[in-house]
Order: C-alpha cells, then sequence, then structure tokens
C-alpha cells in the first residue's frame, strides 16, 4: 500500500469569546466542551472507477458518522479527483482515528489528506441554527 501525505494547517488559537463586531458568537460559532470542526479533504490516487469496489463501505462509513453527529457534510469536489468532508469531533487524535479507519484510507486510494481546524461564524447556515436554538420545542414558525 502507498503511503498517504498528510497535510496539517497550523492551528491559530486566539480569543474566541467576542466576533470582531464585539458582539458574543452564538453557541454554534464557540468551541463548545472541547469540540472541534474539521475540514478534510481526500485526494485520491485512482479515479472514481478504481473506487468503485470501496465505495459502499465509504457510504455506510459516512452515514454511520452522520448518524453520530461526527461528520456535518460531506461530498466530491466537482470537476476534481478529491472529497471534502467536515467534522466535528472532541481532537485532532479523534479525527486521525476515524481518517485511519475510513475505508478509502485503508484501501489505499487516497494520495493525500488535507487537514484544517475551522470555525464557522457566518453565513445561513449559521444563522439558522442558532435562531433553532433559542426558539423552545413546539415554537417554531414555518
Amino acid at each position: 500500500m502507498a503511503e498517504i501525505r498528510t497535510v496539517v494547517a497550523p492551528v491559530h488559537t486566539h480569543d474566541r469569546s467576542r466576533s470582531i463586531s464585539g458582539r458574543r458568537p452564538g453557541k454554534f460559532q464557540r468551541k463548545e466542551l472541547g469540540v472541534a470542526k474539521f475540514v478534510v479533504e481526500f485526494e485520491y490516487n485512482v479515479d472514481r472507477a478504481g473506487r468503485e469496489s470501496l465505495h459502499p463501505a465509504h457510504a455506510e462509513n459516512l452515514y454511520r458518522l452522520a448518524e453520530k453527529g461526527v461528520l456535518l457534510l460531506g461530498g466530491p469536489l466537482v470537476g476534481e479527483n478529491s472529497g471534502l468532508l467536515v467534522y466535528e469531533v472532541a481532537s485532532r487524535e479523534e479525527l486521525q482515528r476515524l481518517l485511519d479507519e475510513e475505508p478509502y484510507v485503508k484501501g489505499g486510494v487516497v494520495a493525500e489528506i488535507r487537514v484544517r481546524e475551522w470555525a464557522p461564524g457566518k453565513g445561513s447556515w449559521i444563522a439558522a441554527l442558532n435562531r433553532s436554538e433559542t426558539v423552545p420545542a413546539g415554537k417554531e414558525t414555518h
């Protein structure tokens, strides 16, 4: 099996208790109880047809992680031989354990893995999540 190159971006820490505007960030934006979000890019060393035999196990793994709330988003990058995944885990070490068990990684079809810790703070998804956390159950408006 070929060696996989893992690229990890340096993590810069700073006080995130207030945003640039001076307002406190919403719950989804904060790094709570040791939970971090990571953006992971897989660059494949084979085309889609070369991954076909491993795809059912890969998809099942991603569905399982999504059901557990660990995988937030995932899918292929259009026009590229790579995929992008967003994980929410307690630590970089936990993420590494998940990546080590990924069927595409174990199957040797991933040439490079790029990992970056991500602190989302803006956008319609963030606003919707923050709103849903402040509305009491049964009081949602549609």
